[in-house]
């Protein structure tokens, strides 16, 4: 949703889409993508099965 905000920032209020405001966006997703679990097991410990 963050990115819609700046979307609709920029087409109906005019506003300017600063760097900061790209990476604020992209922490938020990666954040929310982590917790949904979307990168399972890139994240997580493998055991040995010995």
């Amino acid at each position: 949703m963050p990115v819609f905000a700046m979307i609709w920032g920029k087409i109906f209020l005019e506003e300017e889409i600063t760097e900061s405001m790209i990476f604020g966006c992209s922490l938020i997703l990666l954040g929310t993508a982590i917790t949904n679990d979307l990168f399972r097991g890139f994240f997580s410990k493998k055991l040995n099965e010995n």
